[in-house]
């Protein structure tokens, strides 16, 4: 894969979160109390739906270095179940979004989820704020895009294969 096209999917993918922001402070603030506890329902279940997908494409695909970020999400879940904390989650995407670049099925799959589960996420942060302090809050994600594309060209440095 180009370096240019795995930057623009790298964006297009963690933009997800300021889209889920944006979605409940314009359309639906008033929906996030009644919804929060499906938000979270959805939050878990893209957890384990990547998960179960990274174990997938390692065992089908002989990607088997999608099994350290699969691991790394499902102890991180399991560690904090009462309240996620979407940091440590967002620290393991960008690994999974780099192991999985071998495959473009798989690629596209993962930061599909990733998207999607910005989407949760950024709604969910703006519901433990104001509006303005959660759209704030949800900015200061915007540096696992560059997490992601740094480990996209350091990697292969000590990952010959990758």
């Amino acid at each position: 894969m180009l370096a240019l096209n795995f930057i623009l999917l790298s964006l297009a993918t963690f933009i997800g979160i300021i889209c889920g922001s944006f979605l409940i402070i314009f359309f639906a603030f008033d929906e996030h109390v009644k919804g929060e506890k499906y938000f979270i329902l959805m939050q878990r279940a893209t957890i384990g739906i990547m998960a179960v997908f990274l174990i997938y494409t390692a065992i089908a695909k002989s990607l088997y270095l999608n099994i350290l970020p699969a691991l790394l999400l499902i102890i991180v879940a399991w560690l904090t179940y009462k309240n996620i904390n979407i940091h440590y989650i967002y620290l393991i995407f960008p690994l999974a979004l780099v192991f999985s670049i071998k495959d473009t099925f798989s690629l596209l799959a993962v930061s599909t989820l990733i998207f999607f589960y910005g989407i949760v996420a950024g709604t969910l942060i703006v519901r433990e704020y104001e509006w303005k302090d959660g759209l704030v809050n949800c900015l200061m994600y915007i540096y696992y895009p560059a997490i992601s594309i740094l480990l996209y060209f350091l990697l292969p440095l000590f990952i010959p294969n990758l």
